[in-house]
C-alpha cells in the first residue's frame, strides 16, 4: 500500500473518530451551569500541563496515556489537545494548546483560563526542561515527555549558561505569557486581551487556582505530579548582575506579569 493510501485512510479514521466526539459531547451535554466548555491558554513552563492532567484523570487518563494524541474520547469526556481546528469547533469537554489567544477564535460560552509564572523563574524552568532534553536517556525520556523525539532534534544545542540561553532565544519563546496576548509584544494589548478570559492563575497559588476551577466545574480535580525535569542547571546558581541581564531581557514580560498579578491575584 503507498504512503499515499495510508494517509488518506488515516485522515478518514480521524474524521470518524472527530464525528464520534461529537456525538459523545452532544449526549453528555451540558457540563457546566453557565458555559459548554473549558479552553486552557497553556503557557509553557507555567505549571499548565498538571492542570492540563487534572481534567484528563477524570476520564483516567494521565499524561503518559494522552502522549501526542489531539483528540481523546473516554467515559463519557472529550478532550482536545494542540489541534487549532478543532479547539474551534468546540465540541469538548476539556481544551488546550500554547496558540496565542490572539489567534484562536473560540466558541461562545467557553470557559477561559490561563496560568502565568514569574518571567525569571519560567524562563530558568525552560532552561532546566531543554538541558534535560539534550542529556536524557532516550530510552525514558519519551515516557516523561511525549514530544522528546520532536524537541530534541529541533531545539538545537543548549548553552549551560541561562543568560546565554536567553540571549540566544527567539523573542516569543522569550517572552511567551506576554506574546500569547499580542502577537505585537504590546502589554496594553495583552492586558485587554487578558481581561476577555474568564480566569487567570499564578503558579505561586497552584492550589488556589486548583480549587478555584474544581468550584467552577463541579469536578473535584486532583493533580498527579508526573514530571521533574533535572540537570546539570537545577543547582547552577546566577548572581545579581547576570539575573539583572536576564530580567533587563524580560523587562516587557515583567511589566505584563506584573500587571496581571496586580489585577488578578
Amino acid at each position: 500500500m503507498s504512503s499515499r493510501s495510508i494517509r488518506y485512510i488515516k485522515k478518514i479514521s480521524f474524521k470518524a473518530y472527530e464525528l464520534y466526539a461529537k456525538y459523545v459531547y452532544t449526549a453528555n451535554y451540558p457540563f457546566f451551569e453557565n458555559f459548554e466548555r473549558v479552553y486552557h491558554v497553556h503557557l509553557r513552563k507555567c505549571a499548565g500541563t498538571s492542570l492540563n492532567s487534572a481534567f484528563w484523570n477524570l476520564a483516567g487518563y494521565n499524561l503518559k496515556r494522552t502522549g501526542s494524541r489531539s483528540l481523546i474520547i473516554n467515559n463519557g469526556f472529550v478532550f482536545v489537545r494542540n489541534h487549532k481546528r478543532l479547539i474551534e469547533l468546540g465540541n469538548y469537554v476539556f481544551g488546550n494548546s500554547h496558540t496565542p489567544f490572539w489567534a484562536l477564535y473560540l466558541p461562545d460560552r467557553t470557559f477561559v483560563f490561563t496560568m502565568m509564572r514569574d518571567p525569571l523563574s519560567r524562563l530558568r524552568s525552560l532552561h532546566r526542561y531543554y538541558r534535560w532534553i539534550k542529556t536524557a536517556n532516550p530510552a525514558k525520556a519519551a515516557e516523561k515527555e511525549p514530544y522528546y523525539d520532536f524537541l530534541k532534534n529541533n531545539i538545537g544545542e543548549i548553552p549551560e549558561s541561562p543568560l546565554e540561553f536567553a540571549n540566544r532565544l527567539k523573542r516569543q519563546t522569550l517572552e511567551p505569557q506576554l506574546y500569547a496576548f499580542s502577537k505585537d509584544f504590546d502589554v496594553d494589548e495583552a492586558l485587554q486581551n487578558l481581561s476577555k478570559i474568564n480566569a487567570v492563575y499564578f503558579q505561586d497559588n497552584f492550589e488556589g487556582a486548583l480549587n478555584h476551577l474544581s468550584s467552577q466545574t463541579g469536578y473535584n480535580l486532583e493533580v498527579m505530579h508526573e514530571r521533574n525535569f533535572n540537570s546539570s542547571s537545577e543547582a547552577m546558581s546566577l548572581d545579581s548582575d547576570k539575573k539583572q541581564q536576564i530580567k533587563e531581557l524580560l523587562k516587557d514580560e515583567y511589566y505584563f506579569y506584573n500587571s496581571a498579578k496586580k489585577f488578578y491575584s
